[in-house]
């Protein structure tokens, strides 16, 4: 009879993981499960048909080969109601599995389980530095839009540049604002332009917060295969990808690639902001703060008075009150006061990396764009609101 003994932090770990990436709800029980399949190697592999990962684990003893598809709530459950360091999985009679000799789950064929990819497929596109990575990914996911209406907005642009100096970039977006992450540990091999669903780059993410994380993620695309028609001609590199791979050392992600059109995050950019404005980070979290209690969800509006001396901070209801806060600056001379909604300022400072103590603000007119900075590579371009106050 064959066995497996695994360590219980990692098969924890890696079913916390799991857990994520299984639909809660699905029609179809399977997807509900991981395949844990041990051919010397020990390989977990999850997935809800639209992205999975699939994570190698090390074999802390047992002998013998094994194919088990178990379901993933309860397998973790039984996982962490154990003791010991390490677990030892038995297959038994009926796609059941015991967990070292005193508990059993119940699982299911693993022929039904969907067939995933070995490894990367595709493509190089490049690689990033894991450690940048989720920095980038922190700073720019709150941008993301939640409508559905606008899908290409529903995930997070990935864009890479070839050429002598290789660039890449992050970019998100829900149409009343703008986040991106030029990313500076980055190698690219060729160009590309992708929406990566967030569920997928936040797996990624997880693995590289993994003890055995590598430096380099890399990342990998699938093109197509072209059916050129007679006397046309037809490159690869003219299709779009329908695939995204992440490669990381021990584990890989794999994504459909979001379909549509993303806005040109260049051009909604202002190119010529004369006005800068300089503030501490926490002050002017704490005084949005003060004011946030006097607006509501009908006037979720602040006035930014922009002077050389310091920002005045104006809230007005006329279901609540008023409210008002200073936060001292470094500024341009010339007064300014644009509208902003405070909650996006506040999910733009949550989300800059520990250890960014200064931001900086630059605006033109009360009707223009605002762009903020603070981090090295990181912008974040807000629309200021038309309310009066």
């Amino acid at each position: 009879m064959a066995t497996v003994t695994l360590r219980r932090k990692e098969l924890e770990r890696a079913l916390k993981l799991a857990a994520k990436v299984t639909p809660r709800r699905c029609n179809l029980p399977v997807l509900g499960n991981a395949r844990l399949t041990v051919n010397g190697a020990v390989r977990l592999a999850v997935t809800d048909l639209e992205y999975g990962a699939v994570l190698d684990l090390v074999r802390a003893g047992g002998e013998g080969n094994a194919d088990m598809l178990l379901p993933v709530g309860r397998l973790l459950a039984q996982v962490r109601a154990g003791r010991g360091e390490t677990v030892t999985l038995e297959p038994g009679d009926g796609w059941t599995a015991r967990l070292d000799g005193t508990a059993a789950v119940v699982g299911m064929d693993p022929a039904e389980f969907p067939t995933l990819p070995s490894g990367p497929e595709g493509e190089l596109v490049g690689g990033i530095d894991g450690a940048e990575l989720v920095e980038a990914l922190r700073a720019v996911e709150f941008a993301v839009s939640g409508e559905v209406v606008r899908y290409a907005l529903t995930g997070v642009l990935m864009e890479f540049e070839a050429g002598k100096k290789g660039r890449a970039c992050l970019v998100a977006s829900d149409g009343k604002r703008l986040a991106r992450w030029r990313l500076r540990g980055v190698y690219v091999a060729r160009d590309a332009r992708l929406i990566v669903p967030t569920k997928a780059l936040q797996a990624v993410v997880d693995l590289v917060g993994r003890p055995d994380k590598g430096g380099i993620v890399k990342v990998y695309v699938e093109v197509p295969k072209v059916e050129a028609k007679e006397g046309e001609e037809k490159k690869a590199s003219d299709m779009e990808p329908t695939r995204i791979h992440f490669a990381l050392p021990q584990a890989g992600v794999f994504s459909r690639v979001v379909e549509g059109n993303f806005p040109d995050h260049e051009a909604v950019t202002p190119a010529d902001l004369p006005g800068s404005w300089t503030m501490d980070r926490k002050e002017l979290a704490e005084a949005i703060k003060t004011v946030l209690p006097a607006t509501t969800d009908k006037t979720r509006a602040v006035r930014f008075t922009l002077r050389a001396s310091g920002v005045e901070l104006f809230a007005k209801s006329a279901d609540v009150g008023e409210a008002t806060a200073t936060v001292r600056a470094q500024g341009t001379p010339d007064e300014l006061a644009v509208v902003l909604n405070p909650e996006y300022v506040l999910d733009y400072l949550a989300g800059l990396p520990r250890g960014v103590e200064r931001v900086v603000m630059h605006a033109k007119a009360k009707d223009c764009a605002v762009v903020w900075r603070g981090a090295a590579g990181h912008e974040y371009v807000q629309m200021p609101l038309t309310v009066n106050l």
